[in-house]
Parts: structure tokens; sequence; C-alpha cells
């Protein structure tokens, strides 16, 4: 007969602890530089401990992803379904990703890292949805190249640009984002005197 599952919160506490000196340590180290024994004799534990919660390094590092992934997957509900304007829709994105940039930074070292990973997965999804809010259903190869380099940019911007000032940061790649979805002036066109 198995045995009743604990009420105490221990298991649900140890499990929290692991994840965040997981997301610590492959953000600073890297994803292959850590390993689960690093991990475990950073909380005190044995691995057969760790292992007890996280049987492989892969599904750790899943599970260190999730929020990213969940936040990243709200931020595409609320923008589909919204009438806001561009700026803030690429405004709140920038923050979604600049909340876990650590992280993406390190992945970005590492792109080996998401391999088989069902987040890498959704990726390929996520692109899609925000070209298409950016640029619209029905948009054409320019407008969809011109959406993708704004939101790949921005995301760019936000996790792999240091600032001191993120709100500053926020400003300038949010304003890149937004020239990067208007196509260029024709040449030939008069020039605007402002006029309305």
């Amino acid at each position: 007969m198995d045995a009743p599952p604990r009420t105490d919160g221990r298991a649900t506490d140890m499990r929290r602890r692991i994840l965040e000196v997981a997301r610590r340590r492959f953000a600073a180290d890297g994803v292959a530089a850590t390993s689960l024994r690093d991990i475990a004799e950073e909380l005190g534990v044995t691995k057969a401990a760790l292992y007890y919660h996280f049987p492989r390094k892969a599904d750790l590092l899943h599970e260190t992803l999730v929020p990213m992934a969940d936040a990243v997957s709200a931020w595409l509900e609320r923008a589909e379904g919204s009438d806001a304007p561009v700026r803030g829709l690429l405004e709140d994105y920038f923050d979604v990703v600049r909340q876990h940039h650590r992280l993406i930074q390190a992945l970005g070292r590492e792109p080996g890292a998401l391999q088989g990973s069902p987040i890498a997965d959704r990726l390929v999804g996520w692109i899609e949805r925000a070209q298409r809010i950016l640029a619209g259903t029905d948009a054409d190869l320019e407008a969809r190249v011109r959406a993708t380099v704004a939101i790949g940019g921005l995301a760019r911007a936000a996790s792999f640009v240091a600032a001191d000032d993120t709100d500053a940061l926020r400003a300038i790649a949010v304003d890149a984002a937004l020239d990067a979805l208007q196509p260029p002036q024709d040449p030939s066109a008069p020039a605007s005197t402002g006029r309305a």
C-alpha cells in the first residue's frame, strides 16, 4: 500500500528551492556547466533527493522554463484579444522578456540546451502568433518579415543589452521595434510639411 501524500508542504518547498537554485545556476553558469550534483550540494541534499523531484536534468531545465513560457503565452493571449496600441503591446512584451532575461541569455549561449524540449516546439508557434498580432492575418511577406524583426529585435534588446535604466532601454527598444514595423518612405513621394 502506498504511503499517503505529505500534507506538511515539505515536498513542495523542496521542489521550489530546487527550482530557485537551478534557475540561478543555469543563468549564471550555463546549462551544460551546471550538474545535478552542483545543485544538490548547494541545497545540502543528496542527489537521490534531487532525483526524487527531477529524475533528469532535462526535466529540471523544462520546469525552470515554465514560468517564462507561461508569461509569453499569457502575453500572446492578451495581445490577440486586445485593441491596445502597438506601442503598449510591445512595452508589455519587453517587460515579459526582461523579467526572464538572465535565463534567456544562458539559453542564447547554449541553443542546443533546448533540443527536444516541448518549449522549443512552442517557440515557433509563438513567433507565428506574434507575427499575426503585429502584421495582421493577411500580411504580405514584407509585413511578416518586419513583424518578425520587430519582435525578435525587441526580445534581443530586452535580453542581451545591459542597462542600468530599464525604462530608458524599454523606450529605445520599443521605438526601434516600431521603426522596424514601418515600411520605408517612397523617395519619390513629396516630403511632409507637418501641417494637417
